[in-house]
């Protein structure tokens, strides 16, 4: 059996690097918020009719990855308050990429 990867695997894999938070596993990576089980990552991104991170309040996941003016807009609403949030890079054809992830605070 394979062991679930952490975040900071998958940002290695990625070229991306996870200051903090790295050693939160990844059971699942998933795009409906409502789908997901505690110990996932919900991907929350545009979508056709809506951005995903309108739905990032009804999730269980353990960590949620999306951009960061979505990040900006829940903050200023005091939303999402159950999660650390982190800026991050990720590399790609020599740009920088920012984002926005944010892990679920123990209880």
């Amino acid at each position: 059996m394979v062991s679930a990867p952490s975040l900071g695997e998958l940002a290695s894999l990625s070229g991306g690097t996870i200051y903090q938070g790295q050693d939160v596993t990844v059971e699942a990576i998933g795009l409906v918020a409502q789908e997901l089980a505690p110990g996932a990552l919900f991907a929350a991104v545009p979508g056709t009719r809506v951005h995903g991170a309108t739905f990032a309040a009804d999730t269980e996941a353990a960590a949620i990855l999306t951009d960061e003016a979505v990040w900006r807009s829940c903050r200023r609403r005091g939303r999402l308050a159950q999660f650390w949030w982190f800026r991050m890079c990720v590399r790609s054809w020599g740009q920088c990429l920012l984002g926005c992830l944010g892990i679920r605070r123990s209880s």
